[in-house]
């Protein structure tokens, strides 16, 4: 008998799911179509637009079976039955990593969780926190950090405990806790005092517990079970990733014992590897830069060497020009990811300056061509924050570093490099304005005491605006995820990933000197002029220097994201005249003399409705431009490198 809410088996769930989750990669492919299109602009515009439409239309479709079949249940977990919840349960733990709705899959493992609380069943409660893990990890590496690796740490006690209470499919899949656990306490390194004491007391010591689940396991799997087919490359995957730790190392960090241990596993590592018959030459390349850099930490290779070395596997590794899964290498990615590390730590000892450009062009070129799903936005976003960023603060000018986050922005959130350039138009409107009529508001921005100061510095005070608005939102590199589901509506988890994107902001441009004076308005931007609303809470507010430059983004902001008919389809827009007249009602929120002036001063309203009636459409023309700029470049240079070969 068909149940009108829910099913009671796996292969139901995963029929209902696998519906839904082909209409989100119906959107995923409509973006990367825009985002590699072969269409004049105006044809590509009204693509946008029609995606836009589409995407919307999706959801409220696929909203329908999701109201029936999730969140009657959601509404109260009291209507579930043992049936309906194991077979979801069982749904979702064996496909978790595979899922495209971050906020559906944790709200459904919370009322699981409750559900199971109730009948003190440890092993579905366990199930329930690994899924909750994998929503934390695609969301935001960064942000959950501290979470998941409390709730991993929890599951790795309870997986020991019950194992052998535990089916066959459940310990496999389990080996995964692991993997999680090796991954989140070498992120944790970051804000370790003693490295060696740490790499004694904690990563080795669950690196070998982990080796040894893993070993147990293969030494009594059933290998006629499908689930169990992958372990032997979980064991290598998982074993690989402790040794290539190394390339995240600097001198100093390790004692002479224990990078004598990672010696020895690196070159077995290489040995393993050149034994292999089907071994990637890539493989290799990553093997020896592994064994190298090991020789590096312990002085017996030293840093020209080294930089040789960068300069041979960066000129073997090719560019990329197609959108094609099968054009793509994940073993070339990784490779180049290493060597981001590689150079980020020669670059104590010796000038990297000529290999940063080239390795960071050849980095984004690859994830221009990355497909467009869950589990590749969170791989993106974890190479962003721990390989490409270290790199970009070696980059000589700001300019050029903003460049490589636009290009990052246009690649994998083109509506985020749409909204900077709108901000960025509206903000440098108002205070062109603000220097012609009322200079003495800005007296304090960037220390500057005086009328006369303000006026002489006026070029000064404009550039760093225009930059200013173009890295506000910069933390929402961490959250591509999120981002790229804005056509519904988000919350709980999700909309906290969001709300984390200021100080993820004012992190990251904190770590890029060049940009440092950037990050007080990233991190604010989402605040009230009071402090008293917004988010994130607890974050100081600007000092004098930055203060106006803060209320004058956070204008543009919402200026800009409430009148957008083109892209944000998650709700509907507003005329210029209704936003100013909401902002001047909510003087907590906007500074209430800027809201004032804007709507006092004639040129300056009628430049704003302009910029956002016209210059929109003009913002999106020159969007479409730089992606076609891309695609020439990536295959210029794929041309002549297949020329060269």
């Amino acid at each position: 008998m068909k149940l009108e809410h829910g099913f009671t088996t796996r292969e139901e769930w995963e029929e209902f799911f696998n519906q839904y989750y082909a209409s989100i990669r119906l959107i995923n492919q409509k973006t990367n179509e825009l985002l590699h299109t072969k269409d004049g602009v105006e044809s590509w515009i009204e693509k946008y637009k029609e995606c836009s439409a589409l995407q919307r239309s999706i959801y409220v479709s696929g909203n329908q079976q999701m109201q029936r079949h999730i969140e009657y249940f959601l509404e109260d977990n009291t209507r579930l039955q043992d049936a309906i919840a194991d077979s979801l349960l069982s749904y979702q733990f064996r496909y978790c990593t595979g899922l495209e709705d971050t906020d559906l899959t944790y709200r459904s493992a919370c009322m699981l969780s409750t559900y199971y609380t109730g009948r003190h069943d440890e092993i579905s409660l366990m199930k329930c926190s690994f899924i909750k893990l994998v929503c934390f990890t695609f969301l935001d590496t960064v942000h959950f950090r501290a979470r998941s690796l409390q709730l991993v740490t929890q599951m790795g006690e309870c997986y020991e405990r019950l194992y052998g209470q535990l089916s066959q499919e459940d310990q496999s899949l389990g080996l995964s806790i692991y993997d999680y656990m090796s991954s989140l306490l070498f992120e944790h390194i970051d804000s370790v005092e003693n490295y060696n004491t740490y790499f004694n007391q904690t990563l080795l010591p669950s690196y070998q517990k982990g080796l040894q689940s893993y070993e147990r396991f293969i030494a009594e799997a059933d290998w006629t079970l499908e689930v169990n087919e992958i372990v032997p490359y979980l064991k290598i995957n998982y074993t690989n990733s402790f040794i290539m730790s190394v390339l995240n190392l600097q001198k100093g960090m390790l004692s002479a014992p224990n990078l004598s241990i990672l010696h020895d596993m690196s070159h077995q590592a290489l040995q393993d590897a050149q034994q292999q018959k089907d071994a990637s030459p890539f493989d290799l390349m990553k093997w020896q830069l592994t064994c190298a850099m090991c020789d590096y930490l312990r002085q017996n290779r030293d840093a020209k060497a080294m930089a040789e070395l960068v300069e041979t596997i960066d000129s073997k590794i090719p560019y990329r020009c197609n959108y094609s899964r099968k054009e793509l290498d994940d073993i070339q990615f990784h490779l180049l990811l290493s060597l981001c590390n590689v150079i980020y730590a020669l670059s104590k000892e010796v000038d990297m300056s000529m290999h940063v450009e080239r390795i960071l062009e050849k980095v984004i070129g690859y994830i221009a061509f990355l497909p467009s799903d869950l589990f590749t936005e969170y791989r993106i976003s974890h190479a962003v924050y721990y390989e490409i960023i270290p790199l970009l603060s070696l980059v000589r000018e700001a300019e050029d570093v903003i460049q490589y986050f636009m290009d990052l922005f246009m690649l994998r959130q083109p509506q985020t490099l749409i909204h900077t350039y709108m901000v960025a138009a509206c903000s440098e409107a108002i205070l062109q304005q603000l220097l012609k009529e009322k200079p003495e508001l800005l007296i304090g921005l960037l220390g500057l005491d005086s009328v006369e100061a303000i006026q002489q510095k006026g070029d000064d005070l404009l550039a760093y605006i225009h930059n200013a608005a173009l890295v506000h939102d910069v933390g929402k590199v961490l959250c591509t995820s999120v981002i790229n589901t804005q056509y519904r509506n988000i919350s709980g988890l999700e909309f906290e990933a969001i709300q984390y994107h200021p100080l993820a902001g004012r992190h990251i441009l904190s770590r890029i000197g060049k940009l440092a004076a950037y990050s007080e308005v990233a991190a604010n931007h989402h605040r009230s002029v009071d402090g008293v609303f917004g988010y994130p809470q607890g974050v100081e507010p600007p000092s004098e220097a930055y203060h106006l430059f803060t209320c004058i983004i956070t204008i543009s902001d919402s200026l800009d994201a409430a009148t957008d008919s083109y892209g944000r389809n998650y709700a509907s827009s507003k005329t210029f005249t209704r936003v100013l007249e909401e902002m001047k009602n909510d003087q907590n929120r906007y500074h209430a003399e800027l809201v004032h002036f804007i709507e006092e001063c004639v040129p300056l309203r009628e430049e704003l409705s302009y910029i956002i009636r016209c210059k929109r459409a003009e913002v999106y023309e020159h969007v479409y431009h730089l992606l076609k700029e891309r695609q020439s470049k990536n295959e210029g240079i794929w041309q002549r490198q297949k020329q060269q070969a």
